[in-house]
């Protein structure tokens, strides 16, 4: 899991973060597969980039990490490991310690106890059967979560982004799949779409029709 923020991205109506976060399945091969993204603005102001980023990580694993884990533990019926990437130091610290007297305000303006993350990735919350909780220091230049929360990425960032998440090769193929979105009007999709269902032969003299027989 790749989650990220920004500080008070919403410009134009607030002072509210904007939250993102991708997540992927990951082989031992290092093959991978994306599976949720999401990008949200969050419910109250960050005063800080830590708290932000702390806010991004909780909705993370509450809203769609954990179930995921669960769901792949049945599915595969063996553990699995949960690596959430974390590219902000102070976030990580105040997470392996559980609290921090300069965000002690979290539970009462963002809803956000550093407590529960805590119990999470080291206490108790931890479950052998459906796999361990993980959480790793990830460098902001190779953060996945970057690109749904940074509006001012470059053209060649971007192209990187897009690689670098596997959505495509770069910008050039992401560009022509947007041309060949912009080209199929709903009239052009449902005339295709017309044109691929079966065509009725007429019924010849003296046959029966008996699609209404039981």
């Amino acid at each position: 899991a790749w989650p990220d923020a920004d500080l008070a991205g919403d410009k134009l109506y607030s002072s509210k973060s904007t939250s993102g976060r991708f997540l992927e399945l990951i082989g031992n091969d290092g093959r991978s597969m994306p599976l949720h993204w999401a990008t949200h603005k969050q419910g109250s102001s960050s005063t800080s980039t830590p708290e932000a980023e702390t806010v991004s990580l909780s909705d993370c694993v509450k809203l769609d990490a954990i179930a995921i884990q669960a769901f792949f533990s049945v599915c595969l019926e063996r553990p699995v490991r949960l690596r959430a990437m974390e590219d902000n130091t102070t976030c990580l610290g105040n997470v392996g310690k559980g609290y921090s007297q300069a965000m002690r305000y979290l539970a009462r303006t963002q809803r956000t106890s550093l407590g529960f993350l805590n119990e999470v990735f080291d206490g108790d919350l931890q479950d052998e059967d459906i796999g361990e909780c993980v959480l790793q220091y990830a460098p902001s230049g190779e953060h996945k979560g970057d690109f749904f929360t940074k509006d001012s990425l470059t053209a060649d960032d971007f192209s990187q982004q897009l690689r670098r998440l596997g959505i495509c090769q770069g910008f050039k193929e992401f560009e022509r799949g947007e041309c060949n979105n912009r080209a199929q009007t709903p009239c052009s999709v449902a005339a295709r779409l017309a044109a691929a269902e079966p065509k009725e032969e007429p019924m010849g003299p003296g046959s029966v029709d008996t699609s209404n027989l039981i």
